[in-house]
C-alpha cells in the first residue's frame, strides 16, 4: 500500500507544487483510513406502510441483514397496526423520558398492557414512593381514550405502572417487611396513586434490587424464611388491590437461572402465587451474560428450556407454602418432574407468564461494557461508520463491529430475525411477550407481533 502512496505522490510532484501534490496524498491518506463513511446513510423517517415484514423480504430465514434494509425500514410500521402474527398476549415497559408513550398509541391496537416505570419506593426509615416527573395523567387518559375507541375489536388496553425497589437489596426489603405497619402505609399509598390516576393495577418491580443475597445450596432455612415474608407480602396488597378490581404484575428471574445459583426473587414464589391466583402475571426479566461483558436477549434455546422446566417445577398443587418452603423440602418439592401437572400447568401458567424482550443493544470497548445503545445511537452509527456485520450462532444474535480510528467497537442489537426466533419460542409455548424499553428500540420491532 505504501508503494502505491509513494507512486501517487511522484505522479501528482509533476503536475502540482511540492506543497499542493503532499495536502492531495494527505486527503487521500486521510480518507483510505477513516473509519467513517465517505457520506452517511439515509435513515427512514417515521412513517407507516400497507405492507408487512413478510412483504418487504425482511423475515426470511435465507435473506441477508444489511446495513440499508435496517436503515431503510427500521422506523416505518405497518398500518393498520393491529396485532396479526402472535396468539399470546403483549406488553410494553416504558422508561421515562422515552418515545414509548408517543409509539404506544400509534401501536395501541396490539397492547394490552402498558408498564410506564414511574415510581421508586423510597429506602428510609418513612414509608415514601416517589413518581418520575414524566408522570403523564393526560396520556393516561389518551390510552383510555384510545382504547375506548377500539372496544369492539379487543379489550381494554390497561396501564400498570411499575414500582421499583431500585437501590435496594435483598436484605432491605426482607427488613422492610418485617417492621409492624410498613406493608399497610405502602398498600395506602399504592391505592391512593392508583384511584386518583386511574390505573388499572402495578407492577412489582423487583428486578431492581441489587444482588446483595444468599446461594440457595448454602442457607435454605433463609430461603424459606424470605419466600414466606414475600408471599405474605404479595398476598395482603392482592387482597386489596383484588377489592378494586385493579391487578398485580410482578417481576422474576428465569428458573434456570437461579435454581442452585444466586438469585433476587424465587421464581418458585411467583409461580405458587400464580397458582393461588394471587397475581395476574409473572414477567420474566434480564438478559444472558457472555464473558462477562456482552449480553443479549435471552436465547431461543435458552426461552424453551426456561418455559419447560415452568412446567415441570411447579409446586405441587394444594400444597401449603410452608412446607412448599421448608428447608427440608424446598429443593424436593420444586425441581422433581411430574408431567401430569406440566399439563395442567400449561393451561392454566402459561398464559400468565410473560418473557422480557429488550429492544435496546449495548456496546463494549476494550474489552469492558460501555453502556446501553438506544434505537437513535444504533441507527447513527450505522450510518455514518464503516461496519462489519456477523451472526453470531451462540447469542442468535447479529454482532457488529466498528472502528473510530483507534479503538474497535463490539455492538449488539436486537433485530427482527433473532427477536422473531424467540417470540416463536413463547409463542409455541402459549406464554406472552413484553417489549422493554419501547420507545427507546425500533418502532418496526412491533410488526412481529
Amino acid at each position: 500500500m505504501l508503494f502505491w502512496i509513494l507512486a501517487l505522490f511522484g505522479c501528482l510532484q509533476k503536475f502540482l507544487p511540492n506543497n499542493e501534490a503532499f495536502s492531495h496524498v494527505f486527503v487521500f491518506c486521510r480518507q483510505y483510513r477513516s473509519p467513517l463513511l465517505h457520506s452517511p446513510l439515509r435513515i427512514s423517517h417515521f412513517g407507516t406502510t400497507n405492507q408487512s415484514l413478510a412483504d418487504r423480504g425482511l423475515l426470511s430465514e435465507n435473506s441477508t441483514i444489511t446495513v440499508e434494509s435496517i436503515l431503510g425500514n427500521a422506523n416505518i410500521v405497518q398500518k393498520p397496526s393491529k396485532k396479526a402474527n402472535f396468539n399470546g398476549t403483549i406488553g410494553v415497559i416504558i422508561q421515562p423520558e422515552s418515545k414509548g408513550f408517543e409509539f404506544s398509541l400509534i401501536a395501541i391496537k396490539k397492547l394490552d398492557y402498558i408498564f410506564p416505570n414511574w415510581y421508586t419506593v423510597n429506602l428510609d426509615e418513612d414509608v415514601e414512593v416517589y413518581a418520575d416527573k414524566s408522570l403523564n395523567s393526560s396520556w393516561v387518559s389518551a390510552v383510555k381514550t384510545a382504547s375506548e375507541n377500539l372496544k369492539e375489536s379487543k379489550d381494554s388496553t390497561l396501564v400498570i405502572p411499575s414500582f421499583s425497589f431500585t437501590g435496594w437489596s435483598q436484605w432491605d426489603l426482607q427488613e422492610f417487611l418485617h417492621v409492624k405497619g410498613n406493608v399497610k402505609e405502602f398498600i395506602n399509598l399504592v391505592l391512593v396513586e392508583c384511584e386518583s390516576k386511574k390505573y388499572d393495577g402495578i407492577l412489582l418491580n423487583f428486578d431492581t434490587l441489587h444482588s446483595e443475597t444468599i446461594r440457595m445450596t448454602q442457607d435454605k432455612q433463609a430461603i424459606g424464611k424470605w419466600a414466606r415474608s414475600l408471599h405474605a407480602f404479595i398476598r395482603q396488597i392482592s387482597q386489596e388491590l383484588k377489592k378494586r378490581s385493579l391487578k398485580l404484575f410482578v417481576t422474576t428471574t428465569p428458573l434456570t437461572v437461579s435454581l442452585g445459583n444466586v438469585y433476587l426473587i424465587p421464581p418458585s414464589l411467583m409461580l405458587t402465587t400464580l397458582n393461588e391466583k394471587l397475581i395476574d402475571g409473572v414477567i420474566i426479566v434480564g438478559k444472558e451474560k457472555r464473558k462477562c461483558t456482552r449480553s443479549c436477549n435471552y436465547t431461543p434455546r435458552f426461552i424453551d428450556t426456561s418455559l419447560s422446566q415452568i412446567l415441570t417445577h411447579f409446586p405441587e398443587l394444594g400444597q401449603e407454602l410452608p412446607n412448599a418452603f421448608s428447608s427440608s423440602s424446598f429443593r424436593k418439592n420444586l425441581i422433581q418432574p411430574d408431567e401430569q401437572i406440566s399439563s395442567e400447568m400449561k393451561k392454566t401458567v402459561l398464559p400468565n407468564i410473560f418473557v422480557s424482550l429488550s429492544t435496546i443493544g449495548n456496546e463494549i470497548l476494550d474489552g469492558r461494557y460501555k453502556g446501553d445503545v438506544s434505537g437513535k445511537r444504533y441507527l447513527s452509527i450505522l450510518s455514518t461508520h464503516k461496519t462489519h456485520l456477523e451472526w453470531d450462532e451462540h447469542c442468535d444474535e447479529l454482532d457488529i463491529t466498528y472502528s473510530d480510528s483507534v479503538r474497535t467497537h463490539d455492538l449488539f442489537y436486537p433485530t427482527l430475525k433473532g427477536l422473531k426466533h424467540r417470540i416463536d419460542v413463547i409463542d409455541n409455548y402459549g406464554a406472552n411477550v413484553v417489549f422493554e424499553n419501547f420507545g427507546d428500540g425500533l418502532l418496526y420491532f412491533m410488526d412481529l407481533t
